[in-house]
């Protein structure tokens, strides 16, 4: 396996102090004041990527400036873009965010560097699924600043950067699709049932993984958080049981409409699987009360 290093190419934080105009500095602030919100912007040039690797993993680096205190309780949301970023970019003309995609950072729980696993987003810039414009960082549900390191910081030890950890090219004849029966997951609550399903598995090999995509469906009811939890359970020629976990959280808690969810999370197997291995996937899940 192989990594890269992706340093933050642009940085912007907005604020409901300054509506009107953007802070552009050596530093990007998230969080809430208990006055004021501050959001910040990051943007990773994935042109450095070699074409047709098989991503592996990858994480958000971010270098603390101030509040070092440990408080796990604390924690921000990343978001890909849908909108470019750019110093003109304000509090009152701020840049569209892909909710139905989000990660969790927490800010307070190491002295130095924070990391967070973008996987998820990461893996459908790099198959063009959806297009590379940036990430958002916000903090508006806790009442905690934290200031990071920006790409402008004269210490290039503070920059932001992505780390990819990648296996060689897939081979050309190895991509392809399996179709698994679709399955439905009934999650009773004091609410409604929910249904969501899985299907068309598309798989990847290289000389150490594979990397299967399990496509999710199903809808989330208004006001309603759902935890989920994608499971793939490869049983080898041999015998021996091997359990790959993906967690996700679907947050429609402040909308009165139902949200579809339509999302593909990128598993990797290592071991790659080998002849006579078999698959299946299971969801887990349920309304948070």
């Amino acid at each position: 396996m192989k990594s890269i290093i992706i340093p933050a190419s642009k940085s912007v934080t907005i604020s409901d102090k300054f509506p009107n105009k953007s802070l552009n500095d050596e530093t990007i602030i998230v969080g809430y004041d208990g006055q004021y919100t501050y959001s910040s912007f990051l943007f990773f040039d994935f042109s450095l990527i070699p074409n047709n690797i098989m991503l592996i993993s990858s994480e958000l680096v971010l270098f603390k400036c101030d509040n070092f205190f440990n408080d796990t309780s604390v924690f921000f949301d990343i978001y890909p873009l849908y909108d470019y970023f750019s110093s003109y970019s304000t509090y009152n003309n701020p840049p569209s965010i892909k909710h139905f995609i989000r990660k969790s950072l927490y800010p307070f729980t190491s002295k130095v560097a924070i990391t967070s696993n973008i996987t998820d987003i990461t893996a459908l810039w790099n198959k063009s699924i959806i297009e590379n414009r940036g990430l958002a960082i916000c903090g508006k549900k806790c009442k905690s600043i934290a200031t990071f390191g920006s790409s402008k910081a004269k210490d290039k030890y503070l920059n932001p950067f992505i780390k990819i950890n990648f296996d060689k090219k897939i081979e050309e004849n190895n991509p392809k699709i399996v179709e698994c029966p679709e399955k439905c997951c009934h999650c009773h609550s004091n609410k409604v049932d929910f249904v969501l399903k899985i299907c068309n598995i598309n798989t990847g090999q290289s000389d150490t993984g594979t990397i299967i995509d399990v496509q999710v469906e199903g809808t989330v009811q208004p006001f309603s958080v759902f935890v989920a939890i994608i499971e793939v359970v490869v049983t080898r020629a041999s015998g021996k049981i091997d359990k790959y976990y993906q967690t996700d959280e679907y947050d429609n808690s402040l909308s009165d409409s139902p949200l579809l969810i339509n999302k593909t999370y990128s598993i990797a197997i290592v071991p790659k699987l080998g002849t006579g291995d078999t698959t299946d996937m299971n969801f887990y899940g349920s309304y948070k009360a």
